[in-house]
């Protein structure tokens, strides 16, 4: 009997196999069937990192079962009735606009795609190609689909997502910014707040995902089982498993995948709204770049008690890199993501430009009084419980 994804990941193998009639077995009780069943069949191995207030998981019971009616990903391409639902429901989906090919409509664009997806299931192919590779002083875990799944990601899931909210004080990766243009947003800096997310790819599993399809697609798919199968389907196409620093293994987006940014992206949207909101009462500036927050005040004597909050704030949801806050002001230079603000004017530094961006903050302010005391918000707010922003397409 060929190995479950389980064994072939502790041999250091890609888990993204598209299974065979002959192991779909062994492989409903592996990760293909996806972690949210896993983790009940294997308690301490997480499904996301989720848990906190600002994005709870609401469709947990429609992703388990939608994941216990499939044994691999694709398998709902091959039953009729439901790929010719999965088709109609994502042609429905597409912005009206949609650039077509000359020869042939959407729909028959789609069936061909997945009629070839099929073809490589059935030799055994990978949706996804999975490595390390050394970038800068990290080793990084990338991932690319591969060139028929890449195309259906691309044009016609990425156009799907980019209909959904994107914060607009959230630029990484989005049309018509850079780093440069995001860091003018914050002119004039007095000093500066800023942190990253923890391994931000990693920490976004099938649940995270689930939910932003299964939540956004509510209007235009009233239908609960056919939001249920398209949503099911996207999340397994638009994820890799993994494992991480703990050897706990995950579904999380791969980088190296068309969409992973954008839906990144459009699944922090609550975040967003919230930080934005919050530092816009107390005189201050918000902007995130994929995983890096910046948080600024144009005054140089800004006490950091009251910027510290945010972090408190996120960290309910979402790992924080913990040596990577840092709180700089003037006068003396800020250094912010490859760039350096000085006098007022945001330039791009050179790679092997000495960086002084003074010492992080200790880890151990963060077990303390300062964060928690300092906090921006809490869970049982009113004014944040009114204003729970959702996202529709």
């Amino acid at each position: 009997m060929a190995k479950s994804c389980l064994a072939q990941i502790s041999e250091g193998k890609s888990a993204i196999y598209l299974a065979s009639e002959e192991n779909a077995e062994e492989n409903r009780k592996s990760l293909l069937i996806g972690p949210a069943i896993y983790a009940r069949t294997c308690p301490g191995v997480p499904v996301a990192f989720f848990g906190g207030p600002w994005l709870p998981m609401s469709y947990t019971d429609e992703f388990v079962k939608y994941s216990f009616q499939i044994k691999y990903p694709l398998q709902i391409l091959e039953q009729k009735g439901d790929r010719n639902s999965l088709v109609k429901g994502l042609l429905k989906l597409l912005p009206g606009d949609l650039e077509r090919n000359l020869f042939a409509s959407h729909e028959d664009t789609i069936n061909s795609l997945f009629d070839r997806m099929l073809q490589l299931k059935n030799s055994g192919k990978r949706l996804y190609s999975q490595w390390n590779q050394k970038i800068g002083n990290k080793v990084r875990g990338l991932a690319t689909p591969n060139s028929i799944l890449g195309e259906f990601l691309k044009d016609y899931v990425k156009p799907i997502l980019l209909k959904a909210k994107c914060h607009e004080k959230c630029h990484g990766g989005e049309k018509g910014w850079s780093p440069q243009k995001s860091l003018e947003t914050h002119l004039p800096v007095g000093s500066v707040l800023s942190f990253d997310l923890k391994s931000a790819f990693d920490n976004v599993g099938h649940q995270y995902i689930f939910d932003f399809y299964y939540g956004s697609f509510r209007k235009q798919i009233p239908d609960k089982e056919l939001r249920k199968n398209i949503a099911g389907f996207l999340t397994h196409v638009s994820s890799v498993c993994n494992h991480n620093e703990e050897n706990d293994i995950l579904a999380v987006l791969p980088q190296g995948s068309p969409i992973s940014i954008a839906l990144f992206n459009r699944i922090l949207y609550p975040v967003d709204v919230l930080l934005d909101r919050k530092s816009g009462k107390k005189e201050l500036n918000y902007s995130r770049w994929v995983d890096d927050i910046i948080i600024s005040s144009p005054k140089p004597d800004t006490n950091i008690e009251k910027v510290i909050g945010a972090v408190a704030v996120v960290r309910k949801d979402f790992p924080i890199a913990m040596n990577k806050i840092f709180w700089q002001h003037n006068p003396g230079d800020i250094y912010l993501m490859g760039h350096k603000i000085a006098n007022n004017k945001v330039v791009k530094i050179d790679k092997n430009a000495v960086i002084n961006k003074g010492e992080p903050i200790e880890k151990s302010d963060f077990f303390t009084e300062m964060e928690w005391e300092n906090a921006w918000i809490y869970r049982d707010e009113e004014d944040w419980e009114k204003e729970y922003p959702e996202v529709d397409l």
